[in-house]
């Protein structure tokens, strides 16, 4: 669907509704929607990253070592 309203420029946007996990908002968007509708803990999953958290806390930390010497 994504390719014909390409294809034929139909001034149109696909809005892919009530997504439910990172994954399909990935699928939606590689589908070929413009927009997607997702509660707001998908939205935060999608831009949050356990890894990155927990080098952010170890700088955090090891900053907090450095300043009390």
């Amino acid at each position: 669907m994504a390719e014909l309203f390409h294809n034929e420029q139909f001034p149109t946007r696909i809005l892919a509704a009530s997504i439910k996990s990172p994954l399909e908002a990935v699928s939606a968007l590689l589908a070929g929607a413009h927009d997607i509708t997702a509660a707001p803990e998908v939205l935060l999953d999608m831009v949050c990253d356990p890894q990155t958290d927990e080098a952010i806390e170890k700088f955090t930390q090891d900053w907090q070592k450095i300043n009390k010497e």
